[in-house]
């Protein structure tokens, strides 16, 4: 969240220059039962909530904490539609209230003319409640208006112990009104309150500046550089004890001295020194936690720490770096992962046509993303399949290990770099320039590969067909399938897609059969066509013995695509193919299940969960039940999560070695709220695992929409209760930027904005 008061200043126009005491950013909010304040002063003695009354129902708007609940009943503090939040000081300090500013927003029908009346109550004894300010009355949505509380006697100089709480009453102009506060963009405040803490003579008092030290990195195995903060304390009775948290060393003098915790001694009960603080641990990964203040009598005071262990350069390149095939556009690569004491957390792999020489070395601190030329792979992925090429050319490849991330990244540059060159194979499997169909009447036709049945689809020869040669396939709002079946089973999939003409997008999917296209054992996520280039898309079909390929499309509109050039591998079938990974809440313990679909040549499975040091430990090793093909299931049950946030994956290992793994799942038991996560967010790979909280049993109609609100993918969710997570999976060839995933309830829908790079 934001926390910028000039931001806040600027759009409720505050004519005081008080401190801003708690404001609220609901960017990313919707259906929340209450919402913490992002911004607090550190002299109240709790960061204060937003909640709700008894008579008012969470509303599943976006970026708000807004209410079904209001009705047009009048301003009477004996409802029980409100809204409320609770502000106290600290021991030694006064609490005095200026102003609060409000951003609201709604039904439309709610708000219409003569508008929608606001009224702020307070109390000092959680009972009893007084006007605070006048009726305020706005008309229309996304409305702005301040209170000034500065007039009222009772909201002045608050001595600590005692807590003052507000409740927000409205009335529109319908029964029921969909009402609340509303942040417009990230940073926009929806709620703020304006006052000051005014220090009171004789009580012991403890101040620190700043609250918060960032930044501190060190590599693994050396200590970070000191940073300060500055305490001051008066009528202290006693010593000031100071203590650091697991991870760090405080000291009181600059240089040395350094230790888990040390002491201040108050000279004629004043202190004002300057404390420092570094990081000193052996854990990679981030260090957070808290450096405390405490002295008798005086509220204790709190710096908040965070840091990063960096892991040095991995030691070693990987071995045994070489292609395994290849076809017209994709060559396969593997590799025996690098090992030695700093074994790699990943690997940069760059590629290029034009020679070793053009594949510059990465540099350390400059992530290179994914993109053309290039691509990231995790540590335990030893086989990547560089698709998009140009057939029958010369590629040249590159790996580089390395550690950490972002701007700490760490790439092993020096030492003899692994590389190969390999040549793709010439011409597609399927190019379509052989046949003729100009009508999109059911038929067949004899093409480059085989015997294909075109059903509302030709083969295209004008100027808007998009091909390469002279030929492609167009489907108006049919399909194209072989009539003809490859023996000895498909891996992956490559073909080419555009949109014919100037027509609008169209949704497509690739089906696979075994038996002759009477059932389609494989179905690809649904691929939408945008572009008027030809672009690639790849499936992993990977399935054994005689297949046909369909693809078809599935937006029942008669905008128009094409489709060319097909190649595929054969007998690349992964022993893994995993389906339905699923982590579910059951009492104390969370059941992780999952499926292989296509179990073959399979080892064991070990089911994973990581440590508070972002290392994964095994909880289970499970046998291969089956290795015949099919699909085989297992599961597991986890008695003792960690409290909060759990985070697991699945390992699969295969009888060469490989090691392959599922999509990470997020399973948080302190979670009671109803609604939807998504994690990972940013989604990188195309799979995230989707967390439900709190929604009842039974199955859900999904989507997933792009910013313009056009589906992207359908979906059916079979939800089995207690905060169960489980596996999405993107389209294929969806475009980076940001989606919506959306489940329809019967108390509406929820709504969860995430990322896609």
């Amino acid at each position: 969240m934001k926390k910028i008061s000039i931001v806040f200043l600027s759009l409720f126009y505050c004519l005081t220059a008080t401190a801003q005491l708690a404001a609220w950013d609901f960017t990313g909010e919707n259906a929340q039962l209450s919402s913490v304040a992002d911004i607090s002063s550190p002299e109240l003695s709790f960061v204060p909530v937003l909640s709700r009354g008894a008579g008012a129902q969470p509303s599943s708007a976006v970026n708000s904490f807004r209410t079904t609940g209001f009705q047009n009943n009048g301003l009477d503090p004996s409802n029980s539609d409100y809204f409320e939040f609770s502000l106290a000081a600290s021991t030694g300090y006064r609490l005095s209230f200026s102003s609060i500013s409000s951003r609201m927003n709604g039904t439309a029908s709610f708000a219409a003319a003569p508008g929608v009346s606001h009224q702020y109550m307070y109390s000092t004894d959680g009972n009893t409640f007084f006007p605070a300010g006048s009726v305020i009355v706005t008309t229309g949505t996304n409305q702005v208006f301040t209170v000034d509380l500065s007039v009222i006697p009772g909201l002045q100089h608050i001595t600590a112990g005692t807590t003052v709480t507000f409740r927000l009453f409205v009335s529109g102009q319908t029964s029921t009104g969909g009402w609340g506060y509303f942040s417009g963009s990230a940073g926009q405040l929806g709620l703020a309150v304006e006052g000051n803490l005014a220090p009171v003579s004789g009580i012991p008092l403890l101040q620190v500046s700043p609250p918060v030290l960032t930044d501190f990195t060190a590599v693994q195995g050396n200590i970070s550089a000191e940073q300060s903060c500055q305490l001051s304390g008066t009528n202290l009775s006693g010593a000031v004890n100071i203590t650091a948290p697991a991870g760090f060393e405080v000291s009181g003098q600059s240089g040395n001295g350094f230790s888990g915790s040390v002491s201040v001694l108050p000279v004629a009960g004043t202190v004002s020194t300057t404390i420092y603080v570094r990081m000193n641990t052996t854990l990679p990964g981030p260090q957070n936690g808290v450096l405390s203040f405490q002295s008798a009598g005086a509220s204790p005071k709190e710096v908040s720490l965070q840091g990063l262990v960096l892991r040095p350069e991995p030691s070693s390149h990987v071995s045994g770096f070489m292609m395994m095939g290849s076809s017209a556009s994709t060559i396969t690569t593997a590799w025996t992962d690098a090992g030695g004491s700093v074994p790699p957390e990943g690997y940069l792999l760059k590629w290029s046509d034009a020679g070793f020489a053009a594949i510059l070395p990465p540099a350390d601190g400059i992530p290179e993303p994914d993109g053309p030329g290039r691509i990231n792979i995790g540590q335990g992925i030893q086989t990547v399949i560089l698709g998009g090429l140009i057939q029958n050319r010369v590629y040249y490849c590159r790996i580089f290990p390395y550690t950490n991330t972002g701007a700490y990244i760490d790439y092993k540059t020096d030492g003899l770099i692994p590389e190969i060159s390999g040549t793709t194979a010439a011409g597609a499997w399927e190019d379509f320039e052989t046949g003729s169909k100009t009508g999109y009447a059911a038929g067949n036709v004899t093409c480059s590969a085989g015997n294909w049945n075109l059903t509302d689809a030709l083969l295209g020869t004008d100027a808007n067909d998009r091909k390469n040669g002279v030929k492609s396939v167009r489907i108006r709002n049919g399909y194209a399938q072989m009539n003809f079946d490859i023996s000895n089973g498909v891996g992956i999939v490559q073909l080419y897609h555009a949109v014919y003409g100037a027509d609008a997008n169209g949704t497509w999917k690739l089906e696979a059969s075994n038996d002759g296209g009477n059932t389609w054992g494989y179905s690809s996520a649904e691929v939408i066509s945008s572009s008027t280039q030809l672009t690639p898309a790849i499936f992993p079909v990977n399935m054994a013995g005689n297949v046909r390929l369909r693809i078809i499309k599935t937006d029942g509109g008669t905008n128009r695509i094409n489709i060319d050039d097909i190649t595929y591998t054969q007998n690349a079938a992964l022993p893994v193919k995993f389906a339905e990974v699923k982590a579910q809440r059951v009492g104390n313990a969370i059941r992780i299940s999952w499926s292989n679909l296509t179990e073959t040549d399979m080892l064991s499975y070990s089911a994973q969960r990581m440590k508070a040091n972002g290392a994964w430990e095994e909880l289970v090793s499970v046998k291969a039940a089956k290795n015949d093909g099919g699909r085989a299931d297992y599961q597991y049950m986890d008695q003792h999560p960690a409290e909060g946030v759990n985070l697991y994956r699945i390992e699969a290992n295969e009888t060469d070695g490989k090691k392959l793994y599922s999509v990470i799942l997020r399973a948080d038991t302190k979670n009671t709220e109803t609604g939807i996560s998504v994690f990972p967010n940013p989604v990188t790979e195309g799979v995230f695992s989707l967390q439900l909280n709190g929604l009842a049993r039974g199955v859900y109609q999904a989507g997933i929409y792009n910013l313009s609100g056009q589906q992207v993918r359908q979906m059916v969710i079979s939800n089995k209760g207690n905060n169960e997570t489980e596996m999405i999976s993107l389209p294929a060839g969806l475009k980076p930027g940001l989606y919506t995933i959306r489940i329809n309830t019967e108390n509406g829908p929820l709504n969860k904005l995430f990322l896609v790079k």
